[in-house]
Formats: structure tokens, sequence, C-alpha cells
């Protein structure tokens, strides 16, 4: 037991002890020994099943000892319906009645075996006369005693299975499961899955539909009261909110943005793509160079954005959309969902829900899953109307729940840059300027990262960032295209080595605590090998009073201008 202060054991008890365990050690070695012996004589019979038992009741996880068994349990079948097939039903039933005994008296000892569930279902599957229903009595016992029992849950699908339970008979024994405990998990997660394969035969995949996400809503509103401190009820009232209807993103794969430009056609995709996938959906020159890209593995071989060097191209389907700009393209419906700028059409469905742990969390202040699902459900139905409060809501997660602040940074993040898009500038908002010129300005937005802009990677080619928190630049070799970059007032100290910009042209470091001149002159020399044109700002930096240095580095090229002061 916990907190009971352990009893130091005396020599004596510890020399009874290694005897005990020496006796039985060498008990066992015997045993195992003659089955192996058996085995090798070819010897199956039921001395063999005996001596098999013997061990596995001791310890049921020695899997071979489970094949070894069933190869006598298969012999035994063939020579019953050899010698006796009038017999051999009741024969070969109370063979296997006894391999339903003893993997009971195995999963007594121990519930979590795998190999003695294992052997359970393919003794059932065999049985002549078997009893389905006692065994899935079996599993709602054993899933009472421990909801968390994953090998019974697997052991009750199959069985389930095989005896072609009907969907309606699944979701009622999971509302049981669920009515006897809300924290439960795996009869919510259960619950979820039985819904969506339901959907998926009436050839709604993914969608489970407004009436029933109302229904579902009411049950978990009464686990949320219960227990609010409990995860599963809440995970599940988020899966509800994310299946009120399809998702473009979820279900189909479709292109986020492209341009063509120079001889390279760059393309990113809302999943990632092989190259094999790439080659079915775009055809190019016999001999293009295929290019993923992505900051995460330099050698990947699969990646959202790809960069495709060739001389034309065409896509395996047409772009249907009307908003086509000259060599260019943006889906933009996807984009605006992605960056949560769209009010979703089921609004209503999940206000009550809405209204109802917004007043929980007047008693529950520092409910954390709580607070996580209304931000779920606000960006599911009101991300623009309640983007304030969402963001609010975000902040205090960070300090409420520390081990998940990056995520809520991440999403903080894409909420910024999505009222940064939807700014309007000179008469059009960023988005459509951006769309129209490739060029986005992000100034003083707070933001940490640009890694979220990846769906634009195939058009942005201007991006200013000045005066934010980024603290490194290694996000920026999503951003292909990329010309023109000023990253001026930010917390950056270095440049990355797997930094890559194929096409800048300027960048700005300037106002940055930019120290490591080593960083910036691998930069540079990677910038001198390519032969082309660069602009360099870093002024006010650690660096410019080290300017000779990087001057050397690039002394005998034409193409790089070094900036270390204002001009």
């Amino acid at each position: 037991m916990h907190f009971v202060k352990k009893q130091p054991t005396t020599e004596e008890e510890k020399a009874v002890k290694a005897k005990e365990r020496a006796v039985k050690l060498k008990a066992f070695i015997t045993l195992r020994d003659r089955i192996f012996e058996n085995r090798e004589a070819d010897k199956k019979d039921e001395e063999q099943l005996q001596q098999i038992a013997t061990v596995l009741a001791k310890n049921p996880d020695i899997y071979t000892f489970w094949n070894i068994r069933r190869e006598v349990l298969i012999y035994l079948e063939a020579k019953i319906n050899k010698e006796c097939p009038e017999q051999s039903v009741d024969k070969i039933s109370r063979l296997l009645d006894d391999e339903l005994g003893l993997t009971r008296l195995c999963l007594e000892s121990n519930p979590k075996s795998y190999s003695a569930w294992h052997h359970r279902g393919w003794a059932l599957a065999r049985h002549p006369k078997p009893n389905f229903e006692a065994d899935l009595k079996l599993c709602e016992k054993a899933l009472q005693m421990d909801c968390r029992n994953f090998h019974c849950w697997d052991h009750r699908r199959y069985v389930a299975s095989l005896v072609k339970l009907s969907m309606d008979e699944e979701l009622e024994f999971s509302n049981r499961m669920i009515s006897q405990n809300f924290s439960n998990f795996s009869a919510w997660h259960y619950r979820g899955t039985l819904f969506l394969r339901k959907a998926a035969m009436l050839g709604k995949a993914n969608e489970l539909g407004v009436e029933l996400v109302k229904n579902e809503l009411k049950k978990v509103t009464n686990a949320f009261y219960t227990d609010p401190a409990d995860q599963s009820a809440w995970i599940y009232g988020q899966f509800l909110a994310a299946h009120i209807e399809p998702s473009s993103q979820r279900n189909t794969e479709e292109i986020l943005s492209m341009s063509f430009k120079n001889g390279v056609a760059t393309i990113v995709f809302n999943r990632a793509q092989t190259l094999e996938a790439m080659k079915s959906r775009v055809f190019a020159d016999e001999n293009a160079t295929w290019e993923p890209i992505s900051t995460i593995n330099s050698r990947c071989t699969s990646a959202k954005i790809w960069r495709i060097k060739t001389s034309s191209f065409r896509l395996n389907k047409p772009i249907t959309e009307t908003n086509l700009i000259p060599n260019s393209f943006v889906n933009r419906a996807s984009v605006e969902d992605y960056f949560y700028m769209r009010e979703p059409t089921e609004i209503d469905t999940l206000n009550e829900s809405i209204e109802h742990i917004q007043e929980l969390l007047k008693e529950e202040k520092e409910s954390v899953w709580g607070l996580l699902t209304l931000t779920f459900y606000l960006l599911r139905t009101k991300p623009v109307k309640c983007r304030d409060l969402i963001l609010k809501n975000l902040d205090a997660l960070c300090h409420l729940d520390q081990n998940r602040k990056n995520a809520y940074l991440a999403i903080m993040n894409r909420i910024l840059i999505s009222a940064k898009l939807e700014e309007i500038d000179e008469g059009k908002s960023r988005f459509d300027n951006l769309i129209e010129t490739g060029s986005f300005s992000i100034r003083d937005a707070k933001i940490i990262s640009i890694e979220c802009l990846w769906p634009l990677a195939g058009v942005l080619t201007d991006l200013d960032v000045s005066s934010n928190k980024l603290k490194t630049l290694e996000s920026f070799s999503l951003f292909p295209l990329l010309t023109h970059i000023t990253a001026t007032g930010n917390p950056i100290l270095s440049i990355s080595n797997r930094l890559n910009l194929p096409s800048i042209e300027f960048l700005s470091v300037a106002q940055t605590p930019l120290y490591d001149l080593e960083s910036v002159k691998r930069f540079l020399g990677k910038i001198v090998k390519t032969k082309k044109k660069l602009r360099l700002l870093f002024a006010e930096t650690p660096l410019s009073d080290q300017s000779k240095e990087l001057f050397e580095v690039v002394k005998d090229e034409e193409n790089i201008r070094l900036i270390p002061y204002w001009l």
C-alpha cells in the first residue's frame, strides 16, 4: 500500500525466499524441458496439454507454450473428426471448453495477458457450439472491474464480430458502460467509433449530423457536471463538435496554393504526398526534378509542399475555381477554414452546450478541460465573432496547463495571423493583397512563428514580420518562393544551419540581438555557392561591429551586399 512504511527483510527471510524461488525455478525448468522434448518427439496428447496448462496457470504470458498447445489441439481435433465423426461436435466442444476454462483461470490472475486473450478468441472461433453470450457477459464484468483493459476491449469487439451484433446493440452496450462510470474513456471512444461507422454505412463519412450531436451533447453535459476534472466526457464532447458536418480539410485531398514561375512549380497540398503520389497528380517533364519541402527532415520523402523544376506541367484534375490569377492559385475557401476566418453554418448546434460550460466555469474557474472545450466549441462555431474571447481563453490555458502550453500558443499564433489577414489596407484585405501580389505584412502581431502560414507557401514571396517574437528563421525554409524577408526587431540570436531560402534576394535582421557570427558566415557561404544576388541588412545588431569578418566572406562577390548600418 502507498504511504505504508516498508519493513526491512532479515537475512534469514531473504534466504528462505531465495530457496523457495530456486525450487520453483527448478520445477519450471524441468517441466519446460519435458514440454519441448515432447514436441520434438511429436507427442500430442492429453498429458502434453496438462503439462502446458500447469506452466501457463503460473505464467500465461509465455506465448510459445500457447502456440505448442494450439498445435496439440489442432491435431486432437483432426483425430476426433477421423475416429469418431458422429461424436465429434460434443468431444471437440468439451476439448475447447477446457481451453475457455484455462484462459479464464489465467485471466483471473493476469487480466491483461495478451496471449491468454488471444487464445480465448482462437478457441471461441473454433468452438462447434460457442456460447457467445457468456463471453460477452464475461467481458462486461471484466470491464466493470477495469474499464481500461484494452485487451478485453479488443476481445469483446472480436466476439461481437463473430456473433454479428448490430450497431444499435453495441451502442446500447456503450451506453450501459458510460452510465455505470462517466470516466470510462474507452466506452466514450468506442461509442464515437460506432457512430462514425454508422455514418460511413449511410455514405456520410465523418459526418454525424446535427440531431445526433445534439442528443449526445445532452449525455456529455451530465458528465461535465458530475466530474469536471475528468477528461473522458470533455474529449468526447470535442469529438462531437468536430464531426457535426464534414470538413474539406479532413475528407478530401486538395491543393491549397500553387504557382508556376521561371520553370519551377510550387504546389501545396492539404495532406502530405509521396513522390509516387505527386507523379500521379502532377504531370511534368521527363527530366523534371522533384523536391519535398520540410523543416523537420531534410531527407523527407513525403511532404505537403513540393517544388518541381520543369519547363511545363499539368494536373491530373483541373482546378474549377474561378478566382485564378496569372501563374498562381489559392484555394480561398479551404485556406479561410484553416485560419478560422469563416463562421460555419451549424452555429446553433453547440450554443446550448456553450452556455452550460460557461455556467460551469463560474464555479470551476480553473477547469482546464472545461475551458479548453469551450474554446474548441467557439473555434468551431464563432471563430471570428468570439476571436478576442478565444485568445483570452488560450492565454489562460497557457498558465493553467503548462504541459500543453506550446499547443495553445500555436493556436493563438494562427488566430493572430488570421486577424492580420482580415485587416483592411488601402481598401482591400491583406489576404486579397497576398493572393494578388504574394506580399504579406504581419508587423507587431505578437506572433512566435510563421510555420502556420504553410498553406500559402505556393504564392508567398514577400513577408514582413517586423516587431514580433520570432526566435529563429528556420521555419522560413517552408516558403521556397520568398524573395524578401523583413524580420527586423525580433529576438533572433543566430541563423540556423538548416535555413534554406532558394529564392531570397533581401533579408533584414536589423534591430535583433543576432550575435552568432559563425552562423551568419555559414549562411553567406551558402549564398556565395548559389551565385545569387542578396542584400543582407543587419543594422543595430551585435554583428554591426564585427562586419569586417562578414565582408571578408563575400569580398569577391559583387552580387552580395552587406548593410551593417542604416543608409
